[in-house]
C-alpha cells in the first residue's frame, strides 16, 4: 500500500510541476492568470495566448487563478499585444469572440495577468501584482467597485 502511495505522490507531484509550461527564455516570465467579469454574461471559458483561463459568472472574478501565460519580463517599447477569445452566453447556446488586446504597460519582472471583460465586448489586459482590490490597482478594480 505504501508503494501504490508514493507512486501516486510522484505522479501527482509531476503532473503540478509540468501544469505550467517552463520559461521560453530569460527574459520572459510566466504570469498566472485571473479573469474578471464586469459583464451581466457569464464567461464560459476564455483563453488568452492559447493559455485556458477558466469561466467566470456573471459581474464575478479575480479570486480563482490558472496558470500561466508566458510575458516579456520587461514591457516591450513597441508595446505588448495578446490575442484573447472568450465564450460568454447568458442561454445555452455558444458565443464566442475573438480580440487582440493592447496589454497595458507594467513594471519589469511582470505579475499576475489579469483579464478584465468590460460592457460592449471592451478587454482591458492588466499585469500586476497588485489585487484588484488594492488601491492603487492600476485598472478598473474588481466587478460591481469599479474605480472613478
Amino acid at each position: 500500500m505504501k508503494i501504490i502511495l508514493k507512486l501516486f505522490i510522484s505522479i501527482m507531484t509531476i503532473a503540478i510541476l509540468t501544469a505550467c509550461p517552463s520559461k521560453e527564455e530569460d527574459n520572459t516570465v510566466l504570469g498566472r492568470l485571473t479573469g474578471l467579469n464586469h459583464t451581466k454574461v457569464a464567461i464560459i471559458t476564455f483563453y488568452v495566448n492559447d493559455a485556458w483561463g477558466g469561466n467566470i459568472r456573471a459581474m464575478r472574478g479575480g479570486g480563482e487563478t490558472t496558470c500561466c501565460v508566458v510575458m516579456p519580463r520587461e514591457y516591450p517599447k513597441g508595446g505588448l499585444k495578446v490575442n484573447v477569445r472568450w465564450n460568454a452566453t447568458d442561454t445555452l447556446e455558444e458565443h464566442w469572440f475573438e480580440k487582440e488586446v493592447v496589454v497595458d504597460p507594467y513594471p519589469d519582472g511582470a505579475g499576475r495577468v489579469y483579464v478584465h471583460f468590460l460592457p460592449n465586448e471592451n478587454i482591458r489586459v492588466i499585469v500586476s501584482d497588485l489585487h484588484p482590490m488594492h488601491k492603487q490597482y492600476p485598472g478598473p478594480g474588481m466587478p460591481g467597485e469599479e474605480k472613478e
